[in-house]
């Protein structure tokens, strides 16, 4: 039996993404301890009050795999910061800050959705602290939904833009992501965002595990009860 993290499924209808959640919802539901979703779940989310019935009916997905897993957690993301209290509710997810300290065997992990550990973009994260402020997502999700989707449509049309690989500014800070291990006592730290998974070694037997994000296949870390972890290809 095992912990399971994934990350940056960015589900939507009739997507490949959706496909493949549906495929690991069956292979997965007998072997989890818990399950730990860290962030963009969703392709994107503007409001509670926006939620479709195919949103209903990931939640339902959610709602029946509590039956098999009793402990199901999600982070919000940099896309679906604005998920609240009641889709969390209907979907009975449990809501996890961001960073937050897991114990598994006496070993501590460190888990985050990944956006706050980019701080090269200097821009993005200027927009991440705007964004996420209390009075400005009240305002965003008093707007008119038309107006809220028409935003959406354009994150979307910026997502499928080429993404420059060899420019670090988009990437994780390695020396800020030390200083979190650090400064919460941790050796692992655990995180999606980036679409890089990879485990980067540091020193002191201290390592940054990055997530996959989804589409035919996925990378997800699955951890047993001795904190033995493994990034493993799913298909």
């Amino acid at each position: 039996m095992y912990h399971c993290f994934i990350s940056d499924l960015h589900l939507y209808q009739n997507s490949d993404s959706d496909t493949l959640f549906n495929k690991f919802i069956n292979d997965y539901k007998d072997k989890l301890l818990s399950l730990y979703i860290l962030g963009d779940f969703f392709e994107y989310w503007i409001g509670d009050d926006t939620a479709s019935e195919y949103h209903q009916n990931v939640a339902d997905k959610i709602n029946h795999l509590k039956q098999f897993i009793p402990h199901i957690y999600f982070m919000h993301g940099n896309r679906d910061f604005l998920i609240g209290n009641d889709f969390l509710n209907t979907a009975n997810l449990s809501l996890l800050p961001d960073p937050f300290v897991l114990n598994i065997n006496n070993s501590q992990f460190l888990l985050s959705h990944g956006d706050s550990l980019c701080t090269f973009d200097k821009n993005y994260q200027l927009f991440r602290k705007v964004a996420r402020n209390k009075v400005i997502k009240n305002l965003f999700l008093s707007l008119p939904k038309s107006f809220r989707y028409k935003v959406a449509t354009e994150l979307r049309k910026e997502k499928e833009k080429p993404i420059q690989t060899n420019n670090n500014i988009f990437d994780v800070n390695d020396n800020f992501a030390k200083k979190m291990l650090s400064d919460y006592k941790c050796t692992t730290l655990i995180h999606g965002h980036t679409h890089k998974p990879k485990t980067h070694e540091y020193e002191g037997k201290t390592k940054r595990i990055v997530l996959g994000d989804w589409h035919q296949s996925a990378e997800i870390l699955l951890i047993d009860s001795n904190a033995s972890s493994k990034l493993i290809k799913y298909y």
